[in-house]
């Protein structure tokens, strides 16, 4: 029987091998048996010894930053150049894919990926899920100059960790040179680099999705109200922020599942020592983040956090 081929598209650097390893593998072993994943793997100098853990998972082709295309990708304190890769891979990845599923290294997949795979995307440039921290674009750390920009009040702001492309509309409507004009007249405001650029360019050019495509690690505390059934069918599991379930014991009610993936992938690739500020941050998600979750938010809005 042939297997319908999924492409995937992922972007690190070493400190995010461990991770990348924890979703392929949770990807891997969900997905339906009628599709096979194939995995372009976007990085500047990973070594020899990952890109063969990595191969080992799956089929996975690895595809090397360099040249003008590495120049070309927006940078800050915060973000190495990696993080950037998803506004330039249709000019990277083969020319023959029509669409690609990029994933984050940080995510968890609880289900088959197979039913996002074949979403329609109607005729927009990408598909993906409201980002909950920043549900418009018009909300704090949002788009900047969002009203200049026509942006309507009602524009919601999509979460990049989790981005069905379509390529050749990507190309056709140089959703990459507009989202690095908008980082060039931005500057230093820019809060979320490659994120909020995709939001100022194509706020009325995606298509949303259901949540549990892309839920937050958080869902189902109280500080993170989401969609029920989201959080109690979820397909696919994001660690973003700053509590990281390789590095810390988090507070989410998904880190045991995320352990159980980690502790097989460990002999493959070495877990990180924990540094103290990764104990402590755990202990703080785990006991007193609930209580102190507002103040949290505040200093997060005023881009204190």
């Amino acid at each position: 029987m042939t297997r319908q081929r999924i492409s995937i598209a992922c972007c690190i650097n070493e400190a995010y091998a461990l991770p990348l390893a924890v979703m392929l593998t949770s990807l891997t072993e969900r997905l339906r048996p009628a599709f096979e994943a194939t995995v372009y793997l976007t990085h500047q100098h990973l070594s020899q010894k990952t890109l063969d853990a990595v191969n080992a998972i799956g089929d996975t082709r690895a595809v090397q930053l360099a040249g003008a295309c590495l120049d070309r990708l927006p940078r800050n304190r915060t973000f190495p150049p990696e993080a950037s890769a998803p506004l330039l891979l249709p000019d990277v990845l083969p020319e023959d894919l029509g669409k690609v599923l990029f994933l984050d290294a940080d995510l968890l997949i609880l289900d088959d990926i197979s039913p996002l795979w074949m979403q329609t995307l109607e005729g927009c440039s990408l598909a993906a899920v409201v980002d909950p921290a920043i549900p418009y674009c018009r909300s704090p750390r949002g788009v900047k100059d969002w009203q200049a920009r026509g942006i309507p009040r009602s524009s919601h702001y999509l979460n990049a960790g989790v981005l069905l492309i379509d390529l050749e509309a990507w190309r056709r409507r140089d959703v990459a040179g507009r989202a690095l004009e908008y980082l060039r007249a931005v500057g230093n405001r820019v809060d979320y680099l490659h994120q909020e650029a995709i939001n100022a360019t194509v706020w009325n050019d995606w298509l949303p999705v259901a949540t549990r495509w892309n839920l937050s690690a958080n869902a189902g505390r109280w500080f993170d109200p989401i969609d029920g059934d989201a959080v109690a069918s979820p397909a696919i599991v994001h660690f973003a922020g700053r509590v990281k379930p390789w590095r810390m014991e988090s507070g989410s009610r998904f880190a045991g599942a995320y352990a159980e993936v980690l502790s097989r992938v460990t002999s493959r690739i070495p877990r990180p020592a924990r540094a103290w500020r990764d104990r402590a941050l755990g202990w703080y998600d785990r006991g007193l983040r609930g209580a102190c979750y507002p103040g949290e938010r505040f200093l997060w809005t005023r881009r204190v956090l």
